[in-house]
């Protein structure tokens, strides 16, 4: 078999094997580096680890272009707000009429189902696109005679999927008195977060 080796790499000098008097060929190998063809494999070998490593997904993400979901998973809730409001009383102070507006802070379109306000139920069936806002009657009576009424309520469904939220406000109340008695005068609705998913 040495004559094989002989014959590929050269004669070796016996007794003396220092990288200066290896043959030839060996020490052309040593200084090449890997080849184009070796090197290209290695990469799309390392191209395809990584594609097949994108291709798994976490369960937890959302599937791709729901826009009800955010990047967690979560629910985005829609926030439709009572900005102000608008008092109306009668000169004689007994009767009031309170008209709202409504903002669509979300970037959905909405329908707003119902309002509960002051013992009174109105059903608005407003809809509603991203950024707009609406006014609205949302009480229409006697004028309040004292502040125990503190709650008001927006419910509203997203238009696209059908789900429906509710967003409580505080009623603030302005006080003033006279002859005939006392007298309770919504002066603004605050938001109370976070929205309700109903």
């Amino acid at each position: 078999m040495g004559w094989l080796v002989d014959a590929l790499f050269g004669k070796a000098q016996p007794g003396n094997l220092s990288s200066g008097s290896l043959p030839k060929a060996v020490e052309q190998w040593q200084r090449t580096e890997p080849s184009a063809d070796v090197t290209s494999q290695a990469d799309s070998t390392a191209q395809q680890a990584g594609s097949r490593r994108q291709v798994v997904m976490p369960v937890e993400e959302p599937t791709k272009g729901d826009p009800f979901h955010d990047q967690s998973g979560r629910k985005i809730v829609p926030e439709v707000e009572i900005e102000h409001i608008d008092a109306h009383e009668s000169g004689d102070l007994k009767h009031l009429e309170l008209w709202a507006h409504l903002k669509n802070h979300s970037v959905f379109e909405v329908e707003v189902t119902r309002v509960n306000c002051l013992r009174q139920h109105i059903e608005p069936k407003r809809f509603m696109r991203p950024g707009e806002v609406h006014e609205v009657r949302i009480y229409q009576g006697g004028m309040p005679k004292n502040d125990a009424e503190h709650k008001c309520e927006v419910q509203y469904k997203l238009c696209d999927n059908g789900d429906y939220f509710q967003a409580d406000h505080e009623i603030r109340y302005h006080y003033e008195r006279d002859d005939e008695g006392e007298y309770y005068i919504p002066e603004r609705i605050e938001l109370i977060r976070p929205i309700r998913d109903i």
